[in-house]
């Protein structure tokens, strides 16, 4: 056991940085594709610049301001409003109306992503000059369920062999993935539900 344990660390790290690798090909070709066929026409100020989401399957353009700004054009100063006090058995994966993003990999016995889609829900409601951005708290969304995949299923591998051993592999490996589609998915169209969020829980004066 002591000898396969390097082993065994080494396979998932070799597993989590591919997906981390494909994810940021994907991300650099979509910026390509969305910049060279969509131009921003707002004029952002305070060093926003205008950045491109999809909203009911169109391309617009959107302010993305500095920390502590906020606004349309990110003319305004961001404070907070109130604040998100998590709950599990509400603040669950996906947006409202998204129930059908899973919550969990396979199952919530198997792996179970709430914890880390509840500090997701709180980190996009965090206001002011020290709040995170977007793509921080998508980030760290892909970090906690990676690390979930990792902490619950690395223990079988240990004591898996032959055709199990596979199996489980195959299973660490689907589930790195669907981390990493979910911080690809927030790239693409969590924009709105980061600003919706700031406009609940912050205000701009």
């Amino acid at each position: 056991a002591y000898g396969f344990q390097p082993c065994l660390c080494s396979v998932a790290g070799d597993l989590q940085g591919r997906v981390s690798d494909d994810y940021a090909w994907a991300s650099r070709s979509l910026t390509l594709t969305v910049s060279d066929a969509w131009e921003c026409d707002l004029e952002c100020v305070n060093g926003g610049r205008c950045v491109a989401g999809l909203v009911r399957g169109a391309w617009v353009g959107r302010c993305e301001c500095p920390r502590g700004l906020c606004g349309d054009l990110c003319h305004q100063s961001e404070t907070t409003k109130r604040v998100h006090t998590p709950d599990l058995k509400q603040d669950q994966c996906g947006s409202k109306g998204s129930e059908a993003v899973p919550d969990s990999f396979i199952s919530s016995v198997l792996v179970d992503f709430s914890p880390c889609c509840a500090d997701h829900d709180v980190c996009y409601t965090l206001c002011g000059v020290t709040a995170p951005s977007q793509s921080e708290c998508d980030v760290e969304l892909r970090a906690c369920m990676m690390e979930r995949c990792t902490a619950t299923l690395s223990p079988l591998l240990r004591t898996s062999t032959g055709a199990d051993f596979g199996g489980v592999l195959l299973l660490l490996s689907s589930c790195l993935m669907q981390a990493a589609a979910y911080r690809g998915a927030l790239a693409i169209a969590g924009g709105a539900a980061y600003t919706n969020a700031k406009a609940e829980y912050c205000e701009c004066v």
